[in-house]
């Protein structure tokens, strides 16, 4: 069996597993300035629901190398979701 996209991967093992909820999830690792001007590695998480979960698609969860987190709220668009991201709990 083949996977064409991430979301027909996660329609097929969210079958298959028979799993209630199932999310792809893309991680990015980068760096970030802070407002005291430091510079924190941060990685940056996004899950997908699929397409099949528009109001609730996408999630975000940023955590710089001190442990600080950063959640956005669920939003069917990515950009969305990355723009809800409360960024500044980085900071603490």
């Amino acid at each position: 069996m083949t996977l064409e996209s991430p979301a027909e991967a996660v329609e097929t093992v969210k079958l298959l597993s028979r799993a209630s909820e199932l999310y792809h999830v893309t991680t990015f690792v980068g760096y970030r300035e802070n407002q005291r001007g430091q510079t924190k590695r941060v990685t940056i998480t996004v899950w997908d629901a699929g397409p099949l979960k528009p109001d609730i698609r996408y999630r975000v969860l940023a955590r710089d190398e001190d442990g600080h987190e950063a959640l956005g709220r669920p939003h069917d668009r990515l950009d969305a979701a990355l723009a809800v991201v409360q960024w500044s709990d980085l900071d603490k």
